[in-house]
C-alpha cells in the first residue's frame, strides 16, 4: 500500500468545453478536501476478484456487471478470469463491489 496525503482537489468536470468531454453527472466541478489515506499500490486483477465473487455469489450481481468486455466471465456457475486476461485489472466493478471487496 502507499500513503496518499490529504488535501484539496477538483472533483467533477465542466461539461461546457471545446472537447465535449465529461458526463452530465460530473457537473459542476467543485473543490473537495480529503483526509490522508492508504491505497493499494497495484490494481485488483481478474484472477483476484473472482475468488471474492465465488465466495459471495448471492450478492455478486450487485458487485460486477458481466458483459463481453469485462475481464471476468461466469461459466458453469463460477466466476473466473477470461482466458489470457488473468493479470489484467478487473473492470466494471460497482462501488458496492469495491467496498465489499475492501471490507
Amino acid at each position: 500500500m502507499v500513503f496518499i496525503p490529504g488535501g484539496p482537489f477538483t472533483m467533477g468536470f465542466e461539461i461546457e468545453n471545446n472537447n465535449e468531454w465529461g458526463d452530465l453527472d460530473e457537473n459542476p466541478a467543485h473543490e473537495v478536501t480529503l483526509s490522508p489515506y492508504w491505497m493499494d499500490k497495484y490494481e485488483v486483477t481478474s484472477s483476484d476478484f473472482p475468488k471474492f465473487l465465488n465466495a459471495h455469489q448471492g450478492s455478486a450481481q450487485q458487485y460486477i456487471e458481466i458483459t463481453p468486455s469485462v475481464t471476468i466471465e461466469f461459466v458453469d456457475g463460477n466466476y473466473q478470469p477470461r482466458p489470457e486476461l488473468q493479470n489484467f485489472p478487473v473492470n466494471r466493478v460497482s462501488w458496492y463491489g469495491a467496498d465489499a471487496y475492501c471490507q
